[in-house]
């Protein structure tokens, strides 16, 4: 698993119903990358995490009214959760489940975002 997939598994397990989920993942992604200010900064892997608990897609997680800016990365999570759902076999290919939320000829990355996507997925927290 991916180090940001580490970061929404274990957010996620650490859930209660006092903590917004921003709080969650920052201090999870502060225990992972202790040492690395850019990687703890890097906001796609955070949106699609925060953009799937505002969806009331993470178990466990209550959203708290924490909100999420409007991030193409909250979105391309939804769509991933969606395409799960449909075909779940797209876990064990996380480039082809970027390619299929985006567009099939797209030359953006994913940053990491998918990671936590499928972490999620393959840990049982995707209601």
């Amino acid at each position: 698993m991916c180090k940001y997939g580490d970061v929404a598994v274990n957010a996620a397990k650490t859930a209660n119903e006092s903590k917004c989920p921003i709080d969650l993942w920052n201090e999870q992604v502060e225990k992972i990358f202790p040492s690395s200010k850019s990687s703890r900064e890097k906001p796609c892997p955070k949106y699609a995490f925060l953009g799937l608990c505002e969806a009331g897609l993470v178990k466990g997680i209550n959203n708290n009214g924490c909100s999420t800016s409007g991030s193409a990365y909250k979105s391309h999570a939804l769509k991933a959760v969606s395409l799960l759902k449909q075909t779940p076999s797209l876990a064990r290919n996380k480039s082809e489940l970027w390619r299929r939320v985006t567009s099939p000829d797209t030359t953006k990355s994913n940053n990491r975002a998918m990671d936590v996507v499928v972490a999620l997925w393959q840990a049982g927290m995707i209601l």
